[in-house]
């Protein structure tokens, strides 16, 4: 099964290397990273990406990004999955199933006829969020 953990932040290498080894580790829900701020800040190459696989590099396709900002005609990535299978293996036990990360926008009260988030609105009790949930699959090797 799947046994949470809390662990001490390792300064400049990100809390993976303070993770037991033989096994894998995800990181997962609204970071509120924005593309701009990734491109200011490089934010993602800093501190995910030396550890972590970000799972919508790894096959997300033609995925925009899980939030739009009408103001800027931008998309970004506020929800993210970061995976790291297990290191101290030359077999990992599981993997990131190729191809198999996508948007969870299938739903027709989450999608506006524009194609962005449709955010959840009172008093009609239209729509969902402002962001979607990204999926990923893990399988094992």
């Amino acid at each position: 099964g799947i046994r949470r953990r809390r662990v001490a932040h390792v300064p400049g290498q990100g809390r993976r290397p303070a993770l037991p080894t033989e096994r894998p580790a995800f990181a997962a829900g609204d970071f509120n990273t924005t593309s701009t701020e990734d491109r200011k800040k490089n934010m993602l190459d800093r501190f995910a990406r030396p550890h972590w696989t970000v799972a919508h590099d790894a096959g997300c396709g033609d995925c925009k990004g899980t939030n739009y900002y009408s103001r800027d005609d931008n998309w970004s990535f506020l929800d993210m999955i970061l995976w790291s299978p297990s290191r101290n293996s030359t077999r990992p036990t599981w993997q990131l199933r190729e191809n198999s990360t996508h948007i969870a926008n299938r739903v027709s009260n989450q999608v506006r006829d524009d194609g962005t988030p449709a955010r959840f609105n009172l008093p009609e009790g239209t729509g969902v969020s402002d962001h979607w949930p990204v999926v990923m699959t893990i399988e094992r090797k």
